[in-house]
């Protein structure tokens, strides 16, 4: 879509500086006509935090 990469890096980068490494995080983004971006950053699912309270890496699995 021809955005500038290295601008869209350094911008989700310092948006994303305070949240720890590995969280999974939704994002959204949506490039305008004129190369422009908006870059909008969710909060992480909550299956995520409910698997951190209960100490697991994975959901179960179904056979």
């Amino acid at each position: 879509r021809n955005i500038n990469i290295a601008n869209f890096i350094k911008d989700f980068n310092a948006r994303t500086a305070d949240i720890k490494e590995g969280i999974p995080l939704p994002v959204r983004v949506k490039v305008h006509p004129d190369r422009t971006y908006d870059l909008v950053i969710h909060q992480p699912p909550a299956t995520y935090f409910l698997k951190q309270a209960a100490g697991i890496q994975r959901g179960a699995m179904n056979s």
